[in-house]
């Protein structure tokens, strides 16, 4: 019925392409890819219409999940910490996955900033382990995502970052700031991803982690700035000679404590 229904105003020969959704046998939501032509052989009346699709669900998906990102990156009204929470959570939601978290290294340190989920291994926010012992250390200084559908079965198995994390399906991209590289974002679950992971996948944990990054140096750049406010406010308070900071007109915007005195 819907189909008559799309095609109900079509003029002899005319060629359409929308992206049609519905319901699979497992009760998912799919979309595809649909292309239709009315063929008409007098070019007035139509005798038939021929109509091929292609499945883009993995496209639809990606692109509601980069909207949807795009949404918390920009939210003014969240703090930064409430901000990778959010991504943290979209991005869990799309890869279909227990848990998620970013982490900072420093020196051969690993520290847990912040998770999203459950985390089977009791880690919480603030722990720090060894970088050697987790999957972050193998990718640290990589531009690209890690991605391991079966971690019992790669190279991995049995190394003190499986055992310790108990993880299955894992995806990873490293952060990076302007000083280099922060440490990482992943995307974890107990058992194994049905399917591989995508070029859509790998893709999303490359712009949830350029995003972290752009977040985390702007968070750097502004404490920076806060710092060296302070230092300069706390050297013209205590020089030892009498100094002051006037405008144009000269009225006087701060003066020294010494001048005060």
């Amino acid at each position: 019925d819907s189909f008559k229904e799309s095609i109900s105003d079509f003029r002899a020969n005319e060629i359409r392409s929308v992206v049609e959704s519905y319901i699979d046998s497992d009760n998912i939501a799919r979309f595809a890819n649909t292309h239709t032509r009315a063929i008409s052989r007098d070019g007035v009346v139509i005798h038939e219409y021929q109509a091929s699709g292609q499945d883009c669900t993995d496209e639809q998906n990606y692109r509601a999940v980069v909207d949807s990102l795009f949404s918390v990156f920009v939210d003014d009204h969240l703090d930064l910490d409430d901000k990778i929470d959010q991504m943290l959570e979209v991005g869990k939601n799309y890869y279909q996955m227990d848990c998620a978290l970013v982490g900072m290294v420093s020196g051969d340190e690993y520290q847990i900033t912040n998770i999203n989920g459950t985390v089977r291994s009791g880690v919480k926010e603030g722990d720090s382990t060894e970088l050697k012992n987790t999957l972050s250390g193998v990718y640290i200084d990589s531009k690209a995502s890690f991605a391991l559908q079966h971690v019992s079965q790669s190279e991995f198995a049995g190394s003190i970052a499986h055992t310790r994390s108990l993880v299955e399906s894992y995806m990873g991209a490293t952060v990076f700031t302007g000083n280099g590289p922060y440490g990482t974002v992943s995307f974890a679950s107990y058992t194994a991803q049905e399917k591989p992971f995508s070029n859509q996948h790998e893709s999303f944990a490359m712009l949830v982690s350029n995003w972290i990054g752009f977040l985390l140096e702007y968070k750097e750049q502004a404490e920076f700035l806060q710092k060296q406010t302070e230092h300069y406010k706390s050297l013209f308070d205590n020089v030892p000679v009498m100094m002051f900071l006037c405008d144009k007109d000269g009225l006087m915007l701060s003066v020294s404590n010494r001048l005060c005195k």
